[in-house]
């Protein structure tokens, strides 16, 4: 292997964590490969314990310490708060129905919008939200979200074109 990138390590105590860090950077260095530390980024989640100043380095070295950082396209930060998270992949979706618009317009069946919607604007405000801590709030807005999609949607469909859902249907099932 000649190039590595994106490694994530989860430890449970800051020496833990120092002491990895150290086993990759010697083990990457046995093999030819080296640690960027100007790239290393570390954050500390720990709601017992404000941002005391702590700072981790390795060979002299300080390391960046972050209070959020984007992984695997899921935003992290360390208050264990995803209602930025929440508004964030709401705003993409509303991008992608946006940007659908000559779709939605189009001479499709409604039934086909409705699952092109579902497979696209969907699925990229909702990715990630397993991780999500639902509270009531958060609920609505993701509620009036899907709400919005649909009335987009349907507006665009103004009576210009044929509605139908397909043979025998003549509702949209939600």
């Amino acid at each position: 292997m000649r190039y590595a990138d994106d490694a994530t390590l989860v430890c449970g105590s800051r020496g833990e964590l120092l002491k990895l860090l150290k086993d990759v950077k010697d083990a990457g260095e046995r093999r030819g490969l080296l640690l960027t530390t100007k790239k290393i980024k570390v954050m500390v989640i720990d709601p017992n314990q404000d941002d005391n100043g702590d700072t981790f380095e390795i060979d002299g070295q300080n390391l960046e310490k972050v209070m959020c950082f984007e992984y695997l396209g899921s935003m992290i930060n360390t208050r264990r708060d995803c209602s930025e998270e929440i508004r964030r992949r709401l705003a993409m979706g509303r991008k992608v129905v946006i940007d659908m618009s000559k779709i939605w317009r189009g001479k499709i069946l409604a039934a086909l919008k409705v699952r092109l919607l579902r497979a696209t604007a969907f699925a990229v405000a909702t990715y990630g939200a397993e991780s999500w801590t639902m509270k009531k709030n958060k609920r609505k807005r993701v509620d009036a979200f899907e709400i919005w999609c649909y009335r987009r949607l349907l507006s665009a469909m103004d009576g210009t074109e044929d509605k139908r859902m397909g043979p025998g249907e003549d509702t949209i099932r939600l």
